[in-house]
């Protein structure tokens, strides 16, 4: 029997895992429920399910295995608790909230739930980080001294996305894919110190409170540093924007793209180029682990992205006091 999925948020990033899970047999997108009726209606004619303007109506109506929840950072608040309260599993678009508070009550829920819970850093599905790993743990591996990493593109045409009250800012919302990646492949991060500014964005939207450029440093755990930057001024320059982590040790330089790896070891360049979605890898690895029971291919839970949620908005805490911020 196919899973039995239901989407809360039909916009553009359910769109993505509509085409993916479109590919996969035991997969069936079955409800769909959006603030935007319109919305909900198109998808649902799409796959030949339902639409609902209320997400509790949705499941009271339907038999549900699993929730995809692909809304705006601010509108993080009961979908997920309710879906756990259905015994429904949870599949979560990043970033999980705007806050710790939010955030840390859904991961309670899912904890007493026990539901697989996944959420979409698709960067961990990588083929060429999945090198990177191989390459750089175990016995006398080479151990990763730095990271440097950015998120150069342009300014999305959504609302909230312009409100630091509602998506966070850049480093909550895009950043945190490369954030992401680096805890992923380097461990956990212990401090964070940041600075942003405001410089042509409000050419582009009066109506913005959030900076266009930032940067920031962070120390980890295992003595590794890093720093990353991120502009949302550039978007003319790089289609689909500059997104890059370049890992450092004796003798090794790992640069990680979205489309390949290179590997510069001991005077060697070896280029992989990635022939995967990494999202088709994502979907498939959650629908497996709602079908089978078996969790092992879910590389990003809630709880783990709740640490990554924690870094990006300490470094929003950082930038306003001006001071680093131990975690």
């Amino acid at each position: 029997m196919p899973v039995r999925i239901a989407f809360i948020g039909a916009g553009a990033m359910a769109e993505q895992h509509f085409q993916t899970l479109s590919s996969l047999d035991n997969a069936q997108c079955v409800a769909f429920c959006d603030s935007d009726f319109k919305r909900a209606e198109e998808a649902a004619r799409r796959f030949e399910g339902r639409a609902y303007r209320d997400a509790r109506k949705m499941f009271e109506a339907e038999s549900i295995d699993a929730v995809y929840v692909c809304l705006p950072p601010h509108a993080h608040k009961d979908s997920e608790i309710l879906a756990t309260q259905n015994g429904c599993a949870l599949f979560i678009e990043k970033p999980v909230s705007n806050n710790l508070r939010t955030a840390a009550r859904i991961a309670q829920a899912i904890e007493d739930a026990g539901v697989p819970s996944c959420v979409g850093y698709q960067f961990r599905y990588l083929s060429g980080v999945e090198r990177v790993q191989k390459l750089t743990t175990g016995k006398g591996a080479p151990a990763i001294a730095m990271m440097s990493g950015r998120w150069w593109g342009g300014l999305p045409n959504r609302a909230w996305w312009r409100r630091i009250d509602q998506g966070g800012g850049q480093i909550v919302e895009q950043m945190t894919h490369i954030i992401d990646l680096a805890r992923y492949l380097g461990g956990e991060i212990v401090s964070v110190q940041a600075r942003t500014a405001q410089r042509e964005i409000q050419k582009i939207a009066k109506d913005a409170t959030i900076p266009d450029v930032s940067m920031l440093s962070v120390a980890f755990k295992s003595g590794a540093i890093a720093q990353f930057s991120g502009t949302c001024l550039v978007g003319e320059v790089f289609r689909g924007g500059d997104v890059t982590l370049d890992l450092i040790g004796h003798n090794l330089l790992c640069e990680v793209r979205r489309d390949s790896l290179t590997l510069r070891q001991n005077g060697e360049t070896h280029i992989f180029n990635e022939l995967e979605n990494p999202c088709l890898r994502e979907d498939r690895a959650f629908i497996e682990a709602v079908a089978t029971g078996k969790r092992t291919g879910i590389k990003s839970t809630y709880a783990d992205a709740f640490k990554t949620l924690r870094v990006t908005l300490a470094a929003n805490q950082s930038a306003k006091s001006g001071k680093p911020v131990k975690l």
